[in-house]
């Protein structure tokens, strides 16, 4: 070690590059200029591998590669790593119309590509649904299209018996324009027998609803999307043969128009019949009746969650909470369904016009291959509803509650299908009278 007092003293750095002392003092910084130049060169080379050329797809036979490519927005030239190359394939098995997605990255003429292999699920498949309790059945029968442009679009024509006989058909295209614009349309006719209370005598009434719909979509990314849009309403009603001469009108009708406007926050990662996530739908509707002055109005919100738990389990929750302006009418918006809320009540057994719902489910693989997987279900269903007139605070009285619990079972077939059949079995915890069965396609929710 030394130390420099005077600048005087500061050994002088050679001027010429010729042989003797000075020469070899360059020497060795040339070396070190050298060793330089080829590491900057490795790190740029470095740089320039990790970068995007292309994104290709494989198996995409009736899928439109241009949108995949819009969906995915990987552009050129961008960084690669392998959290961008999991995060799209993941987005592609989120679309629900691939049975397998895996990715890698290769080397090409072009530069590095990342290779999304693509198994497309069948896009055309049967709908089965059915449930119910003694002497109370009902079924719906139909087929879907769940590539419906071969931009994951949803088409669904359907035929359903529910004491009455009903059909419709609705049409969900939600990257029909590109990733951000898409489009939703429905139309049916739904034939209920329901249950009504007027002047404190039970009834029943054949109510024919046919309605339309269409909605716009806009996409603010790929986890949240809003809908806005209306529609037409016309009610029909018909009072049962067997309680001629008890109060209430024998046939009524109305002309309502619909507004509609929806939120959904859907994050929600799906990977074979593994769920995990958060899912929010928020819904707002205001109808207007003609001939009669005011604005009937409703919101629904629903939650769902899903966490895995162990090695094998997934556990499950759903808040689903509606109110509507509390109009003394005997045919308020929300009703108690095993295929809406509560499996093993029964269809439509009350009606509210307000409704608080809790759904917990445990989910357990017992069994997995290449065919798929089968679960294990258990559940505990929990519901309340304000009837005409009441305060909110009503709805969690004893009489406007149910709680039902039970079993049930997931087969999800993988190849080609991509799709869950289930079979769930209520029973209510307050009254041993009370259960039934809800057999479906998909998961309760």
């Amino acid at each position: 070690m030394f130390f420099l007092s005077d600048a005087s003293k500061v050994p002088a750095l050679p001027t010429t590059l010729g042989s003797g002392s000075s020469g070899k003092t360059v020497r060795p910084i040339c070396s070190i200029l050298a060793l330089l130049v080829l590491a900057a060169g490795n790190l740029l080379a470095q740089s320039d591998s990790a970068q995007i050329e292309l994104v290709g797809f494989a198996g995409s036979s009736r899928t439109d590669t241009q949108f995949l490519h819009e969906y995915l927005g990987i552009e050129r030239r961008d960084p690669y790593t392998n959290k961008v190359r999991d995060e799209g394939a993941q987005q592609l098995r989120n679309l629900g119309i691939f049975s397998n997605v895996t990715a890698r990255i290769e080397s090409t003429e072009q530069g590095n590509r990342i290779t999304y292999y693509l198994d497309e699920a069948l896009p055309i498949l049967p709908l089965l649904n059915f449930g119910g309790i003694s002497e109370n059945f009902w079924f719906r029968v139909g087929a879907f299209d769940r590539n419906t442009f071969g931009r994951a679009g949803l088409f669904h024509v359907s035929y359903r018996y529910y004491d009455r006989h009903s059909f419709e058909t609705y049409l969900t295209a939600p990257y029909q324009w590109g990733p951000q614009w898409g489009i939703h349309a429905y139309a049916g006719r739904l034939a209920t027998r329901e249950p009504v209370i007027i002047a404190e005598t039970d009834l029943e009434y054949d109510v024919d609803r046919w309605v339309a719909i269409a909605r716009g979509r806009y996409n603010v990314n790929r986890k949240l999307h809003v809908e806005l849009g209306g529609g037409v309403l016309i009610e029909e009603y018909d009072k049962v043969d067997t309680y001629t001469g008890t109060p209430g009108p024998a046939q009524a009708s109305f002309q309502k128009t619909l507004g509609q406007a929806m939120v959904v926050y859907d994050d929600v990662d799906y990977f074979g019949h593994r769920v995990t996530g958060f899912y929010e739908e928020a819904v707002a509707e205001i109808v207007t009746t003609a001939g009669e002055a005011g604005v009937f109005w409703k919101f629904i919100n629903t939650l769902k969650g899903y966490t895995g738990v162990w090695k094998d389990g997934i556990i499950g929750a759903r808040l689903r909470t509606g109110i509507a302006k509390n109009d003394a009418s005997p045919f308020l918006p929300f009703v108690l369904d095993s295929y809406i809320n509560v499996r093993g009540v029964g269809n439509r057994t009350a009606r509210g016009s307000s409704e608080v719902t809790v759904n917990l489910e445990y989910r357990h693989t017992v069994l997995e291959g290449s065919f798929g997987a089968v679960e294990a279900v258990s559940f505990v269903d929990v519901s309340g509803w304000r009837q005409a007139g009441q305060s909110f605070s009503e709805t969690f009285a004893k009489d406007n509650t149910v709680s039902f619990a039970g079993v049930g079972a997931r087969f999800y077939v993988q190849p080609w299908l991509n799709m869950v059949f289930r079979i769930d079995y209520g029973h209510s915890l307050r009254d041993d009278n009370r259960q039934g069965f809800v057999v479906g396609t998909g998961h309760y929710f």
